[in-house]
């Protein structure tokens, strides 16, 4: 690395997760460029390699020579030339030649000749390199000199090279470094306009004769390129080419950053909002897919050896898609005797079964059996005419029939002629049976009428009296019978029409009742993940997560899903954990982790017998008009998991480690995240997202009680949360405690009624602090954005959280605030933004003391006790670093000595860590600086030591690791630092 250093002091980064500015497919490698490394992921043997290429900047652009191992990599002024090989399925990148331009580069391109590199760089200028011996030996301009948002070189040699080149002025231009008709620039061959806003990529396909463009306003444009010969790639061809503008599409919200065309013409978009799109050769929408959480995509390549679209996102992730998509709704068509389109007998339900076939009961009572591409009737019964219950157990080897005058029949599939044989057929109750629902493979259960559940285990040998193995009642309501129900650890987890989950564990009556918690609508689906969580989904539009803690059932979190009617919950090992759900008249399957679609299908709506399936392939089967429809998808087309996960999607305002690996963090995109950090091998892992504040997060603290740890949130909208977190080994469990904001948000159905207008601004909580009150009660404090800062209770035997008291700092929004206990007496000390810290005596909450340590804001602070002086450290929005003696006699607080500096950090700074006799400090300029401070005599001295520029944009803060070995700068992500001297670590 190269930084300014003194001693023998270095700053290391270690990991790096911020935007994945650059993405490459080559052969079965994807090569990424996060920060200043590169990334190389081995497809085929599912391995990774990290190497760091530049010294300064981000790695925008990787270029592959094809006739060598080579390649070129670069970003803003540097280029670095690697040889990349893979021996014994071992992964080496070694950089052989490195060096700096004098203008951003915006495009490379290899020539015939092995030494030599064209580069294009912003002032629309082209140069030839010798990169072994890193000199130019050409230079040429173009006449137009506008400065370029990108580029594209053409040729294969100088003197057939061809540049395109997208402008801030709205323009394309196309150019050739050979036709230099006057000095030293060369006349512009074709200038291409249409487009309203700047240009942010070109994309030529030599084969199609097209070139897409992506513009500032969200729209892609293809051009056709009509030549006067088949020769092509020759200046002369080009000059007499006529460019002809097809048609632009317009999809995005937002900018459009990339495109690529295919082989057979179609192309594909992708942009700031988030969406990648696949459009037809005509310009007609074909596949759209939101991407990257709903983070901007920065970079795309396409591979259709792979049959797989790579994307980079902003959330420094990696996402594969599908390249073809195939899901065409197939009608299975019944024969001429087995035609229901005319007669009174029509289909009814319908399942997929585990052999892969497809039954289906009629209205009269009839099951059909769909294999081998033939209809076939197995069985009848006019008991179950009319209304029918058709379920499946859970490994789909069971299913069952259920009728209106309480006669269940279970029939278990078979690879007879019969395809079926019938195990249980019993009445087990007088009147209608409401629902029929599969706990395991030998266990149902069944809701009659006024609630009466039933609980049966599959017995082919058995009355109906040895079967039933239990007995419940299910608690009053207006439409009293279940939805779902799932066996959960010797319990029995149920959801009824009115949107409460009931829990039945002893006795005949649920022993909890999380009453409405899916409101009025209803619970849609309960499943188990593995033994100690289980999900449900309602149609609310949540999904709700639950585990067991010793001897009841706790809500951990809830979720909003973009499915508006979610029905059931599926846990793959493939995908994670899937929603199966409508959205107006469509089909979709959603990756709950990935927040991504993996599949879609227009089927008409949710209110119609449908069944899915994904096992080796994705088969999703309905009912429409009559007509049994089928889609079928194999793996290799449904959407792929992603590659490399990613961090928050907005500015990461809070990070704080909760052990040596374990980070929580909060940030604008209002997500709580729980991940898992290892910078010794640039290990990324995220654990859960967690989607409960309204608003972005502001400030997170935390405390070890007994065998959990409390984590308390805070941020917009005063929203402030407690959370219980326990980690076992490698499991981590979590639940939501208790929620409070200062103002209610209003859930009434019709809010309009009884409307108050104010213009009262709601505050933010800004800082955090928690401590002990009593063994199980605990103390908050906030800073307000108001003026005020705030006392809470929390009491985790009641689980209330309550505002105690409020205190007005008059004027001046608190920033941030700290305990400090000294000298046997407890002060809070404030922060705002009058540039002041304010100590408070917690017993009366009056002022003891004032400070006036900056000109305006403090961001952050840390301090340290020394004998009987406290030594604060400042960073404020006047670019100071501020260290302040204190000293106490019981009676009066006063500065003893002071250190200031203004020079080091350029933009405000927003985070300061004291570890030792060391301090860390990060500012909005992306500098991480080391210092070294001592106390002698009652005098501060601090000196620079070195410091090192961060790839992470728009600093909010850092955190040191408990063992104080690494140091985490976030903001629009984050990087993790060791400190070393002499090469040996000091934190």
């Amino acid at each position: 690395m190269s930084f300014y250093s003194t001693a023998d002091y270095q700053l290391k980064s270690r990991l790096i997760k911020t935007d994945l500015t650059a993405i490459k497919i080559c052969s079965h490698f994807i090569f990424a460029g996060i920060g200043n490394v590169l990334y190389v992921f081995d497809v085929i043997d599912k391995k990774c390699q990290v190497f760091t290429v530049l010294q300064k900047q981000r790695i925008h652009g990787i270029q592959f020579n094809a006739k060598s191992d080579l390649i070129a990599i670069y970003g803003n002024r540097e280029i670095a030339i690697a040889s990349f090989s893979n021996v014994d399925s071992e992964i080496n990148l070694a950089i052989v030649s490195w060096w700096i331009v004098g203008d951003w580069i915006c495009d490379v391109k290899w020539p015939k000749h092995p030494d030599e590199l064209i580069i294009l760089t912003a002032n629309n200028i082209v140069s030839m390199w010798n990169w072994k011996n890193r000199t130019q030996s050409r230079l040429v301009r173009c006449h137009d000199k506008c400065l370029l948002f990108c580029g594209l070189i053409l040729g294969t040699e100088w003197s057939d090279t061809i540049v395109m080149c997208g402008t801030m002025f709205r323009s394309i231009l196309i150019w050739a470094p050979l036709r230099n008709t006057s000095g030293d620039t060369c006349d512009i061959l074709h200038k291409l306009t249409g487009h309203k806003g700047a240009i942010f990529s070109v994309f030529y396909h030599e084969k199609s004769r097209r070139i897409c463009s992506t513009s500032d306003d969200r729209s892609a444009r293809i051009w056709l390129v009509k030549f006067s010969s088949e020769i092509m790639q020759t200046l002369e061809a080009w000059s007499k080419a006529e460019i002809i503008p097809q048609f632009s599409v317009y999809g995005h919200m937002s900018r459009v950053w990339k495109s690529f065309i295919f082989n057979d013409s179609r192309f594909v978009s992708a942009g700031e909002d988030s969406q990648l799109r696949v459009w037809t050769k005509n310009g007609k929408p074909l596949l759209t897919w939101e991407t990257h959480q709903g983070a901007s995509i920065r970079s795309l390549d396409v591979c259709e050896k792979l049959n797989v679209i790579a994307t980079g996102g902003k959330d420094g992730g990696i996402s594969l898609w599908p390249l073809h998509v195939d899901n065409k709704n197939v009608e299975i068509a019944f024969s001429d005797e087995l035609n229901f389109k005319h007669t009174r007998d029509v289909p009814r339900r319908l399942i997929l079964a585990k052999s892969g076939n497809l039954l289906t009961t009629t209205n009269e009572g009839k099951l059909l059996v769909y294999s081998g591409a033939t209809w076939q009737y197995v069985h009848s019964d006019h008991r179950f005419s009319s209304y029918c219950l058709f379920e499946i157990s859970p490994s789909k080897t069971y299913f069952s029939w259920a009728s209106l005058r309480g006669d269940v029949k279970i029939f278990e599939e078979t690879r007879s002629k019969s395809f079926v044989t019938v195990i249980f057929d019993d009445r087990i109750c007088i009147g209608k049976i409401f629902s029929l629902h599969w706990l395991t493979d030998i266990r149902f259960i069944t809701c009659c009428a006024d609630g009466k559940l039933e609980v049966f285990n599959l017995n082919s040998n058995a009355d109906r009296n040895q079967s039933k193995v239990g007995e419940y009642i299910l608690p009053p309501c207006k439409e009293r019978w279940l939805t779902s129900a799932v066996e959960f650890q010797n319990k029995i987890i149920v959801g009824d029409r009115e949107g409460s989950i009931h829990v039945f564990s002893h006795g005949n009556v649920p022993s909890q009742t999380f009453r409405r918690i899916h409101g009025r609508l209803g619970v849609s689906g309960i499943s188990c993940n593995n033994s100690t969580e289980f999900y449900s989904i309602g149609r609310d539009g949540f999904i709700r997560y639950w585990c067991n803690d010793s001897t009841s059932i706790e809500h951990m979190a809830a979720d909003k899903l973009p499915v508006k009617w979610p029905v059931r919950v599926l846990s793959t090992p493939s995908h994670g954990l899937l929603v199966l759900g409508f959205n107006e008249i469509n089909f979709e399957v959603w990756n709950v982790k990935e927040r991504k679609k993996l599949f879609t299908c227009k089927c008409g709506g949710g209110h119609r017998p449908w069944d899915f399936i994904i096992d080796g392939k994705a088969q999703f089967v309905y009912i429409r008009e009559k007509t049994v429809c089928s889609v079928l998808l194999p793996l290799n087309q449904l959407m792929k998991p992603t590659y490399l996960e990613g961090f928050h999607i907005r500015d990461t305002v809070c990070i704080r480690y909760l052990n040596e690996n374990l980070i929580v963090s909060g940030g604008e995109d209002t997500t709580l995240r729980l991940s898992r950090v290892i910078p010794e091998t640039r290990v990324f892992e995220p654990i859960t997202i967690i989607r409960s504040h309204i608003s972005s997060i502001r400030s997170i603290t935390f405390l070890h009680v007994d065998d959990f740890i409390l984590v308390v949130s805070a941020g917009g909208r005063a929203q402030l949360k407690v959370w219980k977190l326990i980690i076992t080994g490698d499991t981590i469990k979590y639940s939501e405690l208790a929620s409070h904001m200062l103002k209610p948000s209003n859930k009434s159905r019709k809010p309009w009624i009884n409307m108050i207008h104010t213009f009262e601004l709601e505050p933010r909580h800004m800082d955090l602090q928690i401590e002990h009150s009593s063994k199980t009660d605990f103390l908050i404090y906030t800073a307000g954005s108001d003026a005020f800062w705030r006392v809470y209770t929390f009491s985790l035997t009641t689980k209330s959280l309550q505002l105690f008291k409020e205190i007005e700092y008059p004027n001046y929004c608190i920033l941030k605030l700290v305990l400090v206990e000294w000298r046997s007496q407890k002060f809070l000390i404030t922060f705002a933004t009058d540039g002041r810290a304010t100590f408070w005596d917690t017993n009366n909450d009056s002022i003891t003391h004032q400070s006036s340590l900056h000109q305006s804001g403090i961001n952050s602070y840390d301090y340290v006790m020394v004998d009987d002086h406290l030594v604060l450290v400042t960073g404020g929005d006047d670019t100071s670093l501020v260290a302040t003696s204190f000293e106490n006699n019981g009676t009066k607080i006063k500065a003893t000595s002071q250190w200031r500096n203004a020079s080091v950090h350029e933009a405000q700074i927003s985070g300061i860590r004291v570890v030792g006799s060391h301090i860390i400090s990060v500012g909005a300029d992306q500098k991480v600086v080391l210092w070294q401070w001592e106390l002698t005599h009652e005098k501060i001295r601090v000196d620079l030591k070195t410091f090192h520029h961060s790839f992470v944009p728009d600093i909010h803060g850092l955190d040191v690791s408990p063992s104080n070995k690494n140091v985490c700068v976030f903001g629009a992500g984050l990087e993790v630092f060791s400190i070393n001297v002499d090469n040996q670590q000091i934190l």
